[in-house]
């Protein structure tokens, strides 16, 4: 297929691509709250079985708690109880953050984790974005034994400058493809906006950093190659939002985007 003036894409899977650079949410109670059916708030539990982690697709941000308590018998008075307790709360979350940032997707076939591992630059980079992560929230209280109990909320953005997704997109955008050659049979000349990809009937596993794949034979129509302005690579290839109709409102999308709907997902882990 070609096509004209389309810039940037948003993926709609359950989840649609949709939505710029998103601040990380602060000082909500998450953890108690139901995921929504889409798919696009991701979490993880601790031993006790409470949300730990949260991946949140279509707002662009993820976000980790930890907790930890400090025995008053071995502070000289509550003030370094409590700081005892909210520094050990803060080693916890940077280790839960370091530890969901590396598993999260960056297309169909890797996660951070190995881009981490083969690239030493990416590695500091990635390094570098969860030590700057924003403290969302932080509190403590007293147990009835005594000790001092502390939780930590940290948050770390998916998209823009301090974000995720520019750690990884240049050693992405470097991997080898073939260039696309479109079928000339198929030509489309309205000018489009945007692309929407509807992929609520599929697998799809939300990604940083997704590909476009020609059904029949895998070739490559769009991802992280597509984008050669620093800007863009800020942004990220893709936006989600949770439905269409909230994809079509997206500035992304602009005013006339092309919609298709995604045959299946790709990848191993079903993230193209």
């Amino acid at each position: 297929m070609a096509m004209r003036a389309v810039t940037t894409a948003l993926l709609v899977a359950g989840s649609v691509l949709a939505a710029g650079v998103a601040e990380v949410k602060g000082a909500q109670e998450w953890w108690k709250e139901p995921p929504r059916e889409t798919g696009l708030d991701q979490r993880t539990v601790d031993p006790a079985g409470r949300f730990a982690a949260r991946t949140k697709w279509d707002d662009g941000y993820i976000e980790v708690r930890a907790a930890a308590t400090a025995d008053p018998r071995v502070a000289i008075n509550e003030a370094q109880a409590i700081s005892m307790a909210l520094r050990a709360a803060r080693v916890l979350a940077y280790e839960k953050l370091l530890e969901t940032v590396e598993g999260v997707q960056i297309d169909g076939t890797t996660i951070v984790r190995n881009a981490m591992i083969e690239n030493s630059v990416v590695k500091a980079t990635v390094t570098g974005r969860i030590r700057g992560a924003r403290i969302v929230d932080e509190s403590h209280s007293r147990k009835p034994d005594g000790s001092i109990w502390a939780e930590v909320t940290l948050g770390l953005p998916l998209y823009g400058q301090a974000g995720l997704t520019p750690a990884v997109a240049p050693w992405t955008a470097a991997r080898p493809v073939d260039p696309y050659r479109p079928n000339p049979r198929f030509a489309v000349n309205d000018a489009y906006t945007g692309l929407i990809v509807e992929a609520s009937d599929t697998n799809f596993s939300p990604a940083l950093t997704p590909r476009i794949l020609q059904a029949e034979d895998g070739a490559l129509v769009y991802g992280p190659q597509s984008l050669a302005d620093p800007a863009s690579q800020m942004l990220g290839p893709v936006a989600y939002a949770g439905s269409l109709a909230e994809g079509r409102q997206s500035p992304r999308a602009g005013a006339n985007p092309l919609i298709v709907r995604a045959i299946v997902a790709g990848g191993g882990r079903q993230g193209d």
